[in-house]
């Protein structure tokens, strides 16, 4: 049980650490409003992933069935199935939302003088949902077959990859375009797609489980009794996480009634909440 947990929990911490480290790199390099920007909008992203995270629970319960009944081809079908509906998922949660932006940053209270910065990090954000939901969706699964060090080792390449072009797309190292608050969001899209392609040939090399290959893709057709599984199961889960996202969100609406000084001091109380050490810094935010 601990070989298959402690890589779980360590991808987990470094998981929180990147995020940190991305709050810590857009309010020293862009400022308070910068950060603010995109704290906005977190809350609402999380609560999109939220959908996702449920329906991987479902999915990973019916993919260890069948890999513990050694039957590769449910495993292949289940997959097949499950990274379909989340592309699908993706590319209609995108389109939605990137008409949407404007009416839920509006709805939630968001500044004014944050709320047009928030609104293009929030449309870059959901532009990037179907391979932001495709990587989590395949690193979950992996852990259905019981491979939790595979997700970590490239959980590990995609985070440094992300912590070194926020900076960089910042303040334009090596000639990359400076994009100010949409650093932070563009470095993560870039690490995941690098992190996935190099995941995709690396699991072919050792012949993994839910390597990619003909048969996955032509399981990528839905099938209805999978996907009824999959949402029987998964749902339940997922009201679970869109319960504390809600929750978020009604916190960051009433604290943007306060200014964008307020919504970035929430973001980073958060963070450092998350780490268990707020009694340790001092955070200073200049008052509106």
């Amino acid at each position: 049980m601990l070989v298959f947990l402690v890589p779980l929990m360590l991808g987990n911490v470094l998981q929180s650490i990147s995020m940190t480290l991305n709050t810590i790199f857009v309010g020293r390099l862009i400022g308070v409003s910068g950060l603010a920007a995109v704290s906005a909008f977190f809350p609402v992203f999380f609560l999109l992933v939220s959908f996702v995270i449920g329906l991987s629970s479902g999915s990973t319960v019916l993919i260890g069935q069948a890999h513990g009944a050694r039957d590769e081809h449910r495993v292949r079908k289940v997959a097949g199935n499950a990274f379909s509906l989340c592309i699908l998922l993706g590319i209609v949660v995108a389109v939605l939302g990137s008409y949407l932006a404007r009416p839920l940053l509006e709805l939630i209270g968001t500044p004014p003088d944050i709320l047009q910065a928030s609104i293009g990090y929030a449309r870059v954000a959901f532009y990037g949902l179907p391979l932001l939901f495709f990587y989590l969706m395949y690193t979950t699964l992996m852990r259905g077959v019981g491979d939790s060090t595979t997700p970590l080792y490239f959980l590990v390449v995609s985070t440094l990859l992300g912590m070194a072009l926020t900076p960089a797309f910042i303040l334009g190292w090596g000639g990359l375009p400076r994009i100010g608050i949409n650093a932070a969001i563009v470095s993560s899209l870039v690490a995941t797609a690098a992190s996935q392609i190099v995941l995709f040939f690396y699991l072919r090399v050792r012949k993994h489980p839910l390597a990619l290959n003909v048969e996955m893709l032509r399981d990528f057709v839905l099938e209805r009794r999978l996907v009824l599984a999959m949402l029987r199961i998964g749902i339940p889960a997922g009201i679970q996480i869109i319960m504390v996202s809600l929750a978020e969100i009604a916190v960051i609406s009433f604290v943007n009634h306060y200014g964008s000084g307020a919504t970035a001091a929430c973001s980073l109380i958060g963070h450092l909440l998350r780490h268990g050490e707020p009694q340790r810094r001092r955070i200073r935010i200049p008052s509106r």
